[in-house]
């Protein structure tokens, strides 16, 4: 799914508070895009989970039950 700038806003805007908040764990619905590792597609996951961690250095989420979404493939959150 290719996003337009105002949609990576909107995600980005969420991360930023979700980084704001860290230290409470926050409760997030997240859904995004898991790729096929044997042929072209993959499938859209939804996680309901307390993000753990904001890993700057791999780019992703890493929730309280260790699930690790790159935020690259992340298409909404609710908070």
């Amino acid at each position: 799914m290719i996003f337009g700038e105002e949609e990576k806003a909107i995600i980005n805007n969420k991360l930023q508070k979700i980084k704001n908040n860290i230290i409470n764990k926050p409760k997030v619905i997240i859904t995004y895009f898991v790729p096929d590792l044997k042929k072209s597609g993959g499938k859209y996951v939804t996680v309901i989970d307390n993000v753990k961690k904001i890993d700057e250095y791999k780019h992703c989420l890493i929730m309280v039950s260790q699930i690790e979404i790159p935020i690259s493939e992340i298409i909404e959150i609710h908070i």
